[in-house]
């Protein structure tokens, strides 16, 4: 019976990838490769006196090899038996030695000499040679002439004749996967990874078949398979495959190659081998090299797998999947999109030296290594002052087992900085997210508050002197109930459950023991809520009273164009009364149209806030130490689809960027336009609140509710109002021909949204006679921020175009004829009905915070018949259309909806002397002048002209049963000049 002596890691899937190369038959037998680096066997025993073990630290071909060692005579050594063709055969015998002084080496086979070499000392040599025997078995003896020295043995074969080394240590380049692109038909080692996976030639990059990875309800989803048995120790593997997203309209969405890594003892870590970004439009080529140098043997669980992050759910299809030994640099890693092209324009000013004298400039450093992140390094030391680690300083990459340090990954990183002359900010000792769960998981309260001190000292004192400032605890604050105690503010966390409410306290006690050269920061999100803020003062508060060192707030800044600036600035005055240093961490600002390339007046719009911004900061730079942006570029940004950053993909300048050289000059240049508020009236009277449009609302004005928030415009609608003495009376008519409920959180049903601010203050956050009132068309009530059940009656009615809300909201306050209200009502949309709102319509207020900020809501005029009088100096709400010196008439009036003047279709294409037809099925408008053929669907944002697709800022919609396009799209595809007066809301066409 032959015996084949290989790594008993080989699996079946590597078995079968290699069969087709295996010419021997059956009766074939011998070595086929031991070089040491599957598993912990020895396979030689001693021959004579000698001492055989396995050497950890060198090897030929990866870095163990067998040790001989305490020789004593010269023909001591080691051996190892061999199973053989009974009948005669010739076998090549081939192994590498390499000895510590030097000697002769003698390899044999039975009796048969294989060969000898004079090895000199410290260098690997071959000795290979063919032999010729008759027997079912054999000993392999190595020896050596020197009876002192200890000599290593590794790539150990016996050959017979045609027979082909088949283990899994494969030459560089060749597929570890016999069928990765699925040509059998099926999926072979891949699986699954939730969702579904199936084998399809819809599919296919190349040859018949690829693999279609569908129901994705997750990120985390996709595509995976076992390489545990596959891989060896300290070799580097380059993993690629081929992705085109499956998905009709043209999208770009990151994904990632991704491990996951279990070792006995140890928790399971997820190490990231590549971040790339994938498109709808086209297949890439992806590939990425990991290493298995860091890896804890022995490992339990090795999965390779593709996914995505960030609520990317995006269905994907994959083919043509290799697995390759390389000898590239597994260090070199990138995160940023295959097509970007960064390089580092010198001739811009670099951003420390515009704000060296107010704060440090800082920003996050990503896990790029090799060029890119060499580029990365570059632009961080040409700009900024200060780095933060985005991910490898965070505990899950520093100790995911308990007394195992893994520093080497953050210390390469750290070290380029320090050496760049930067400064290093610690991110972070303490966080409920990234943190292995040996901390916190079933310990006692001792045991976890003495795994705090032993993680925040190990990593302290490693780190000790580097680090200019530390984030002690990150995101504590969660779920508030009373903002004036710590148990009402604290989030529900392991460290929490562990320890109890004082783990706050712990942390900073240690810190400030293990780093007292460091500066110590709380860090949280959104803490331009006034909630939050309040809360944040109540717990720095309480540890200084307690004598417990606490240097700084840091505030993480995630921002939009939509931010107040007023919040912003509200906070930071009630953290500069605690006598504390504040820090801007985590800065970025998301672009209004998240998933769609920015317009350049969304750039603008960007660029205006970043310009607010930093003014702000440049006037509290007495408190504010350091400024922070979340990354360099949009290409690799966390929020990488709202174009968040002063750089693109390129490193090349954006808006942003010239707006925070000089804040002031671009603001006067880019002056923010003034918020129009909106005011409709309210007129006297008390209805009946049953659903139905009784006879009192009959005289009362209608208003629009047509400013959409999101990018998609969906369920329109109006309102009417009045009020008395005790009540604000709605009664909304919404036009939606699809009703859904399904939806667990309410404000993603199909419902209306009152908000209320009696005193029309026009705060960044609620004050005591603010609210916000929600209904379902199912009628089901939600409250929002002080609002009351008492007194809120609704009825709701199904109608033929959607449904009719009736509501009445109790007033706090007194109020008269002619007071002015903020008032705001907003239709949530549930478009496809599926449970994720689509579209967000609003009277006035064009922003998502209307449930904790009243800013920008519109207004409501209390008088007798809720008619608005027009004054000299008040802003008319009518849009004057001129066409060729014609003043045009329409029967629904023209509408800005996202900063865009839409009219009814059919009386502009007509003056233009265009056929239009309106096709029901589908909803599409077409029109042809001359050589231009013009079509557009109602609610898309795709048109075409002549076939060419176009993007348009707003879909057509449908008012009062007419169809309105964009005034200025249609114009200028006709050929025609469009100018628009904004103090005489006046468009003028004049055809060419």
């Amino acid at each position: 019976m032959r015996r084949r002596i290989i790594s008993m890691a080989v699996s079946a899937a590597m078995a079968a990838s290699m069969a087709a190369a295996l010419p021997f038959t059956a009766s074939a037998a011998g070595v086929e490769l031991l070089n040491f680096d599957y598993d912990d066997n020895v396979y030689f025993e001693t021959n004579g006196q000698s001492v055989i073990s396995l050497c950890d630290t060198e090897g030929h071909s990866g870095t163990r090899s067998i040790k001989v060692s305490k020789r004593s005579e010269s023909g001591d050594g080691a051996k190892l038996n061999v199973e053989l063709n009974a009948e005669e055969t010739v076998y090549t015998v081939s192994m590498w030695v390499k000895t510590s002084g030097a000697q002769k080496i003698i390899v044999d086979l039975g009796d048969e000499r294989v060969n000898a070499a004079n090895v000199p000392a410290d260098t690997w040599v071959k000795i290979e040679g063919d032999v010729a025997l008759a027997e079912d078995k054999a000993d392999l003896v190595v020896s050596g002439t020197n009876g002192t020295d200890d000599f290593l043995i590794d790539d150990v074969s016996v050959l017979a004749e045609g027979q082909v080394i088949t283990t899994p240590y494969a030459p560089e380049g060749v597929n570890m996967f016999l069928d990765g692109g699925f040509e059998t038909g099926d999926l072979n080692v891949f699986e699954a990874r939730g969702g579904s996976a199936e084998v399809s030639e819809a599919a296919a990059h190349s040859g018949k078949y690829g693999v279609s990875v569908t129901n994705r309800t997750e990120d985390w989803m996709g595509i995976q398979t076992n390489i545990k048995d596959l891989v060896i120790r300290n070799t580097n593997y380059e993993a690629k495959l081929w992705v085109k997203i499956n998905n009709p309209e043209p999208v770009e969405a990151e994904y990632f190659i991704q491990l996951e890594l279990a070792s006995e003892g140890s928790s399971t870590t997820y190490p990231s081998v590549i971040k790339f970004t994938a498109s709808s439009t086209e297949w890439r080529e992806v590939k990425g090299v990991f290493s298995t140098a860091d890896f804890e043997y022995p490992v339990t669980k090795l999965l390779l797998y593709i996914g995505s992050a960030d609520g990317n759910k995006y269905d994907f299809m994959a083919d043509e999947f290799s697995l390759s030994n390389t000898t590239e640099d597994a260090s070199s890693s990138s995160s940023r999109p295959a097509q970007a092209n960064p390089w580092i324009n010198t001739e811009l000013t670099p951003l420390k030296d515009v704000y060296k004298d107010y704060f440090i400039m800082g920003s996050a450093r990503g896990s790029d290594t090799g060029k890119s992140g060499e580029l990365e390094d570059e632009m961080l030391k040409y700009h900024f002052e200060i780095v933060t680690m985005g991910n490898d300083m965070k505990p899950d990459y520093l100790e995911p087992t308990k007394g195992k340090f893994t520093f080497t990954k953050a210390d390469s990183l750290v070290d380029g900085i320090l050496e760049n002359g930067l400064k290093l900010h610690g991110h972070v000792f303490v966080w409920h997210e990234q943190s292995p769960d040996w901390l916190t998981t079933n310990v006692s309260r001792e045991e976890a508050i003495e795994n705090l001190r032993q993680y925040i000292y190990g990593v302290g004192e490693h780190y000790k002197g580097k680090c200019y400032s530390w984030d002690v605890v990150n995101e504590a604050i969660d779920g508030i109930t009373d903002t004036s105690t710590v148990s009402g503010i604290l989030r529900n966390t392991p460290w929490k459950n562990a320890i109890g409410e004082d783990y706050i306290e712990y942390a900073f006690k240690f810190a400030a023991e293990a780093v007292p050269e460091a500066d110590l920061y709380y860090n949280d999100f959104n803490l331009d809520d006034a909630t939050k803020a309040d809360a944040v003062v109540t717990l720095v508060k309480d540890l200084q009273s307690k004598g417990i060192r606490i240097d700084g707030i840091g505030m993480q800044a995630h921002y939009s164009v939509n931010t107040s600036i007023k919040a912003v600035e509200n906070s930071i005055k009630k953290f500069a009364e605690l006598g504390v240093k504040i820090s801007i961490t985590e800065l970025d600002v998301g672009c209004l149209q998240a998933g769609d390339v920015p317009t350049q007046a969304e750039y603008v719009r960007q660029a205006q806030k970043y310009a607010e911004l930093f003014s702000l900061f440049k006037k509290y730079s007495d408190v504010i130490d350091r400024v922070t942006l979340w990354g360099i570029d949009d290409g690799t940004s966390w929020r990488a689809e709202n174009y968040p950053l002063l750089f693109d993909q390129d490193y090349q300048p954006k808006e942003a960027y010239y707006a925070v050289l000089d804040p002031e000059g671009y603001l006067e240049e880019h002056p923010v336009e003034k918020n129009v508020i909106r005011r409709a009236g309210s007129a006297y009277g008390t209805p009946v609140i049953d659903g139905e449009i009784d006879e009192i609302w009959n005289s009362v004005p209608e208003t629009a509710i047509n400013r959409y928030v999101m990018a998609w415009q969906g369920a329109t609608g109006t309102f009417k109002s009045m009020w008395d003495e005790d009540n604000l009376y709605v009664l909304i008519d919404v036009k939606d021909p699809v009703l859904s409920t399904v939806a667990a959180d309410p404000y993603m049903q199909d419902s209306v949204e009152v908000f209320l601010d009696e005193n029309n203050a026009k705060q960044p956050n609620y004050e005591a006679d603010d609210a916000q009132y929600r209904v379902s068309c199912e009628n089901e009530h939600s409250l929002g921020t002080n609002a009351t059940e008492e007194g809120f009656v609704t009825a709701t009615k199904k109608t033929d175009t959607g449904y009719l809300v009736e509501i009445a909201v109790p007033f706090k306050l007194d109020h008269a004829m002619d007071d002015v209200i903020g008032f705001d009502v907003q239709i949530n949309d549930d478009g496809n009905g599926d449970g994720n709102r689509t579209s967000i319509a609003k009277f006035n207020d064009m922003t998502d915070l209307s449930w904790g900020n009243t800013e920008n809501w519109g207004e409501l005029l209390l008088n007798t018949d809720g008619v608005v009088p027009q004054t000299d100096d008040e802003e008319s709400d009518e849009i004057t259309v001129i066409f060729d010196g014609e003043t045009l008439s329409f029967d629904v009036a023209p509408q800005i909806i996202n900063d865009r003047t839409l009219v009814p279709f059919r009386t502009l294409f007509e003056k233009f002397g265009a056929t239009v037809e309106y096709i029901e099925d589908g909803q599409y408008v077409n029109a042809v002048k001359g050589d231009t053929n013009i079509s557009l669907q109602i609610d898309n944002t795709t048109a075409t002209v002549n076939g060419a697709e176009s993007v348009l800022d707003c879909a057509p919609i449908i008012v009062d049963g007419r169809t309105l396009v964009p005034l200025r799209f249609i114009a200028e595809a006709l050929n025609a000049d469009v100018d628009w007066d904004g103090d005489t809301r006046t468009v003028t066409i004049v055809t060419k």
